[in-house]
């Protein structure tokens, strides 16, 4: 494991093994800390306090669809030949 350092100023750790890459980043709260500092108070997205947390999204309740079935084709007449 290397250690790097963003330019706002905060220390990751970089993990790497033959199949992936990947990075270990300080608590959420942290990185926000060191972006305001560097760049000036932010609004954000979310209401996250830390990695990995779900926001709730609110799910707005789909309309119901109805599917009427579509009427059968006419039957064609047979006729005779006398």
């Amino acid at each position: 494991m290397a250690e790097f350092q963003f330019p706002i100023g905060i220390v990751c750790e970089k993990h790497r093994d033959a199949s992936r890459n990947g990075c270990t980043f300080p608590p959420l709260a942290e990185c926000r800390e060191a972006w305001s500092q560097r760049y000036g108070a932010t609004k954000w997205d979310t209401d996250m306090i830390d990695w990995g947390e779900e926001e709730q999204p609110t799910v707005k309740p789909k309309p119901k669809v109805v599917v009427e079935p579509k009427p059968e084709p006419p039957v064609p007449k047979l006729y005779r030949r006398y």
